[in-house]
C-alpha cells in the first residue's frame, strides 16, 4: 500500500527513492523504571553515540540500503513520566 501511495503521489506507474533518509528519534520513557525494556535509560546516551559512530545495526542497515542516517536525541537526561504511574507526556 506504501508503494502504491508514493506511486499516485509521483503521479507514475513505478515509484522511485531517489533519496532515502533514516531518522531515528532517540528519547527515554519512564516506564523502563517497571524493567519493561532490554537496556536502562541510562544506556540511551551510550547507543546514541555509537549510531553516531556508525557502530550500530542501524547503520550497517541504512548503508545497504544507500540511505543517509540522522539520529536525534530528545532530552536524553529527563525520561517522559512512567505511563503506568503518570501521564507520559502533555501537550
Amino acid at each position: 500500500s506504501i508503494a502504491a501511495w508514493l506511486a499516485r503521489w509521483q503521479g507514475c506507474d513505478m515509484p522511485q527513492l531517489d533519496r532515502i533518509k533514516v531518522l531515528v528519534f532517540a528519547g527515554n520513557h519512564g516506564v523502563t523504571a517497571q524493567g519493561v525494556s532490554a537496556f536502562p535509560s541510562e544506556v540511551t546516551v551510550q547507543m546514541v553515540a555509537n549510531f553516531a559512530g556508525g557502530g550500530a545495526a542501524i547503520n550497517q542497515l541504512a548503508r545497504i540500503a544507500g540511505a543517509e542516517l540522522d539520529v536525534i536525541p530528545l532530552d536524553l537526561d529527563r525520561p517522559t513520566g512512567d505511563f503506568t504511574q503518570v501521564p507520559a507526556m502533555d501537550d
